[in-house]
């Protein structure tokens, strides 16, 4: 890292920690939850569906970069996937027999947009060449968080249970969003 470049990579790097402590928790929750009302033959079912999702999804995220603003679109992205939590928070409650299927079915699209929207989060915030000296920090500080999710669960499963774990990667990604609006070009 040379001099200067310290804060963005920080930025970036706590931006790329966040969304990964999310998404560990968020797939953490999604598994147990489905395979406690749906045997484990259902899984590549699941997975066959949520990749069929994550496919339209990864299209429609194509179609709005095209049209809106990086910033606007960072933005956005991150505040519409941490409220995206509250639809199957809501179908688990509510709907038990299908809430687990459609939490799994969507969180590996929700999954692949974040990784999408984070490497598109460093790919307008750096140059190339900035790009391939930061990254490595950058990936190193997301799987920090990756790890730091994984224990948050292993620590917390008695205390919130896997419906509870959807609230707090929700709040990850939203403590995120102030790194990606700095990360982002106008």
């Amino acid at each position: 890292i040379r001099p200067g470049e310290g804060g963005v990579a920080l930025r970036l790097g706590g931006h790329f920690f966040l969304v990964l402590a999310a998404t560990t928790i968020l797939l953490t929750a999604a598994e147990s939850l489905f395979l406690v009302r749906y045997p484990a033959g259902y899984l590549p079912y699941a997975y066959l569906g949520s990749a069929l999702v994550g496919t339209g999804a990864a299209w429609l995220y194509g179609r709005a970069m095209a049209r809106a603003a990086p910033r606007a679109l960072s933005t956005v992205t991150t505040v519409l996937l941490a409220g995206f939590l509250a639809v199957p928070a809501l179908l688990i409650r509510f709907a038990p027999d299908v809430g687990p299927f459609v939490l799994l079915l969507l969180t590996q699209a929700y999954v692949t947009l974040c990784s999408i929207e984070n490497v598109g989060l460093v790919q307008r915030a750096l140059d190339s060449r900035s790009a391939r000296r930061l990254f490595p920090a950058i990936g190193a500080l997301g799987g920090i968080g990756a790890t730091g999710g994984a224990l948050f669960v292993g620590a917390c499963a008695n205390l919130l249970g896997p419906t509870g774990f959807l609230a707090a990667a929700a709040a990850l990604l939203l403590l995120a969003v102030p790194a990606a609006r700095y990360g982002s070009a106008s």
